[in-house]
Formats: C-alpha cells, sequence, structure tokens
C-alpha cells in the first residue's frame, strides 16, 4: 500500500495548499482524478510522475496543450510537488491526474466534447489501470440548458462508481441569489457542486454568490452540496514564453479540485466506496458555515479534508501514518 498526504487545515477551518513541507498521512493506494479542462502545461513545480496526458476531444488529437492557462492552474492544486519552493503544496501528493482538453481559450468546445470526453475516461480500456475515481469539471454552463448528452454522460459516470465534482456557475448577481442558477453539470444530483469561500470562511467568493434557484423549465436541479477554499490561492502557471510562474486565483473553477483531490485520496483509502458513499464521505465532515444545517449558499458547509480522512468514522481502518 502507499501513502496518502495531505497539507493540514489549520484551526479557522480555511485551509490553504501553500503548505511547504510534507506532513503525516494516511495509509491509503492509489487513484487518479480526470481533470476536464483547457489542457495541461507541464510546470516545473508539479509531479510529473503522477501527471497523465490523455486526449484534445476538441479536434480528436493527442495534442493536450494549455493555451488558456486555466485548466493548469486547476490541475496544479491537486498535482504542485511539495519542497518546491513556491510556497505550495498539492492537496494531497499520490492521486494521479489524467489531463483531458475539453476547451480552449477561444472558448471554443461543446457539451458534446465534454460529454465525450466523460464518457471515453469511464470506459476507455487505456485507462483501465488508472483507476479513476473522480472527474473534475471546473467548467460551467453560462444558458442554463439541460443538454442531454451532458446529462447522459454525468449519469453513466456516477453508475460507474466515478463520482464528478464540478464548480457552480460563477454569478455576479448579489441581489437576487433566488433568480440564480448554478449552472450544468453542477446542478446535477449526481455531482457535487462546488462554491468558493473568502479567505475568512464566512461569505461566499463574489463569482459565486449562493445561487438559490433550483427550478428550470419546471424541472428541479441539485443546488450547491459544499464549498471549499477559492480565494487568492496559489497556483502554477506557464506563460507564453515558456516561464514558469505562481499566479493567485479565484472563484469555482479553483475551489472545485479540493474537493475533487479530497475525494480522490478518499476512495484511495476506502476502495470498496460506492460513489454514493464516496460523495456523502466528503460531504457530510464539513464545517457548518453560515445558517446553521445544509444550506442553499454553503451547501454542507466548508471541506473539511483533515476531518473527512482522519477523524470520520467511516476512515477507522486507514490510520494515521
Amino acid at each position: 500500500m502507499s501513502r496518502v498526504e495531505f497539507s493540514p487545515q489549520p484551526a479557522n477551518g480555511y485551509f490553504r495548499n501553500n503548505q511547504p513541507e510534507k506532513k503525516p498521512g494516511i495509509v491509503a493506494g492509489a487513484s487518479t482524478v480526470a481533470v476536464l479542462d483547457t489542457g495541461y502545461d507541464i510546470h516545473r513545480d508539479t509531479d510529473v510522475a503522477r501527471t497523465v496526458l490523455g486526449k484534445n476531444y476538441i479536434d480528436g488529437s493527442s495534442d493536450v496543450t494549455d493555451d488558456d492557462g486555466h485548466g493548469t492552474k486547476v490541475a496544479s492544486i491537486i498535482l504542485a510537488k511539495t519542497n518546491n519552493g513556491q510556497d505550495i503544496a498539492a492537496v494531497n501528493w499520490k492521486t494521479k491526474v489524467l489531463i483531458s482538453r475539453v476547451q480552449n481559450g477561444a472558448n471554443e468546445g461543446t457539451v458534446q466534447d465534454l460529454a465525450a470526453a466523460i464518457n471515453d475516461v469511464i470506459t476507455n480500456p487505456i485507462y483501465s489501470n488508472l483507476n479513476i475515481r473522480v472527474i473534475n469539471i471546473s467548467l460551467a454552463s453560462t444558458n442554463d440548458i439541460d443538454h442531454l448528452e451532458l446529462r447522459d454522460a454525468i449519469g453513466n459516470a456516477y453508475n460507474r462508481n466515478v463520482l464528478v465534482v464540478a464548480g457552480a456557475k460563477n454569478e455576479d448577481d448579489f441581489t437576487a441569489p433566488e433568480n440564480c442558477f448554478i449552472g450544468f453539470p453542477a446542478a446535477y444530483w449526481q455531482v457535487v457542486s462546488v462554491v468558493a469561500v473568502w479567505r475568512d470562511a464566512n461569505s461566499v467568493y463574489h463569482h459565486s454568490y449562493g445561487c438559490n434557484r433550483t427550478t428550470l423549465d419546471g424541472n428541479t436541479y441539485s443546488g450547491v452540496d459544499i464549498s471549499a477554499p477559492g480565494h487568492d490561492i496559489k497556483t502554477l502557471m506557464v506563460l507564453n514564453d515558456g516561464s514558469n510562474t505562481v499566479v493567485n486565483a479565484q472563484a469555482t473553477s479553483i475551489a472545485a479540485p479540493f474537493v475533487s483531490g479530497t475525494a480522490a485520496a478518499v476512495a484511495a483509502c476506502i476502495p470498496n466506496f460506492t460513489v454514493g458513499k464516496l460523495k456523502d464521505a466528503v460531504l457530510n465532515p464539513a464545517q457548518d458555515i453560515g445558517t446553521t444545517g445544509i444550506d442553499s449558499t454553503f451547501g454542507h458547509g466548508l471541506l473539511f479534508y483533515g476531518g473527512t480522512v482522519i477523524y470520520n468514522s467511516y476512515y477507522q481502518n486507514c490510520p494515521s501514518n
């Protein structure tokens, strides 16, 4: 069995991914997060050994070069090396990341491309040895249309025991959250929908105000499930001139991989968990913030991965190491 290690969570409940050194972790096996985004540029401070380059679903090629930077920043939250001198370390240090490109800097990429990527990573035999248990989608629809292809793909993932984690749609409407829909795929009930919180963990970052509306065209969808850090987060990026840099990032796109990395570690720790149990295991230990209990702004509360892995009764067979 291999070791899965976690950055510690400060006592105030808001954790950062900028821990410079490894900390005691838990005994667990390996798992993989498939990151479906704008691609990936290999950064000197990410772990190449944990990086698996997949496909470009926009043009059908194997070129997953990131011409936007978004996908690299998202993946770096799971892939950053420890002790890299950049004041950033990944959520855990053993999870692999499969990179798939479903959008580019020109916003080219369709719902059909995204659905095809989901179906491929869960069924393609070339990925069978990766133990893909989590798919991270830090993208959200802007037109609030429930596409059958995407809905079916999300259902296929769930039926194959793969948990999809998605950022809720970034939304600037402070005044009428009841009119704000979190977007797809986050709105599907099978998906863990993530909003981003400010550093004080007492308010939602302004680009992901707690969207309260769960109905669309007469249908009812899921609301916000959980909150995670999504403001002033250190991430990695490769600039156009090839230089490697650290940039602060924010919004739900950045919050989602915190949840994905945590879920992948839980799945590695308890490999026989069903996707439903995996989802509950991530949501239930969340630190309650905002209105008491589950609410439409923060969902179950702030992701608490220290509690998820070490203290929750699910993991008594996954001891600290």
